[in-house]
């Protein structure tokens, strides 16, 4: 499966373009002690080629987005589907 995905990030536009096997690279590159990684190669690396440049000094300025941002676009890839646990 593959989506582009527009998110509007201080202002631009910037366009994703995710895979499933991104979505499993960025799942499985998760470990305690270092989620910023995984979520800067998602984001640089699904970004739409054009806007690489842009999207690199924009989280330059802002580090601490990486995460958001990272969230947001695998939420919105693959959205939450309600579980239960039944007794």
């Amino acid at each position: 499966m593959k989506n582009t995905i527009e998110l509007t990030i201080a202002g631009t536009d910037f366009k994703f373009n995710m895979t499933t096997e991104d979505c499993f690279d960025y799942n499985n590159g998760i470990l305690p002690n270092d989620k910023v990684a995984p979520a800067q190669n998602l984001l640089t690396r699904t970004v739409d080629n054009k806007q690489k440049d842009e999207l690199k000094a924009l989280l330059d300025t802002s580090p601490a987005s990486i995460g958001m941002i990272a969230s947001t676009l695998i939420t919105t890839f693959s959205p939450l589907v309600d579980i239960q646990v039944k007794k």
